[in-house]
């Protein structure tokens, strides 16, 4: 069994128009959306092979919901951490002349708790093997006037380093073979 996690997933929504001019009223020729992310991707990808694969990482609100509902239709298993949030919707306007213009929303805050309960579950994976990690995170700093004290905010780019390094043998194919139970 493959597993995937997505750690800032998306609703990939494509617009399409004649022509995107700012200021102005377009009239959408056609909406379609499907469920994105890095892992859930590779997991799309894997059913469309013949394969099964766990889908696992962060999702939240409606939007996640919707991606879950999606996942589910697709017969591909899921074991996602909800979060508080709302999962991000990436928009792309898709121009007559081929032209493309992408909108991608920030996600939702992942804590440190929830970062810790993802770790756990994935650990109970495959204990004591290693683990591959690709992503881009959807960690987010915290908004403060003046210099940012480095307690207020997790992880800072060292810290994520280190938390990979600890938990992670790194490369590039964003999935490993394990289970989840």
């Amino acid at each position: 069994m493959i597993i995937t996690v997505t750690m800032n997933p998306a609703i990939d929504k494509t617009i399409e128009i004649e022509r995107l001019s700012p200021g102005v009223l377009h009239r959408i020729k056609k909406v379609a959306w499907d469920a994105g992310g890095k892992g859930i991707n590779v997991s799309k990808t894997i059913r469309e092979l013949g394969e099964k694969s766990i889908a696992t990482g962060f999702l939240g609100g409606s939007a996640g919901k919707a991606i879950a509902d999606s996942l589910t239709e697709r017969g591909i298993e899921h074991d996602f951490i909800w979060l508080n949030g709302e999962t991000r919707t990436n928009t792309k306007v898709l121009e007559d002349d081929g032209r493309m213009t992408e909108l991608n929303e920030p996600g939702p805050k992942v804590s440190e708790a929830q970062m810790e309960e993802l770790l756990q579950k994935l650990a109970r994976v495959m204990p004591g093997k290693g683990r591959c990690l690709s992503y881009r995170a959807p960690f987010q700093r915290e908004r403060t006037k003046g210099p940012m004290p480095e307690s207020s905010v997790w992880p800072t780019k060292k810290e994520r380093r280190c938390f990979l390094t600890r938990t992670a043998r790194l490369s590039g194919t964003g999935f490993w073979r394990g289970r989840i139970s």
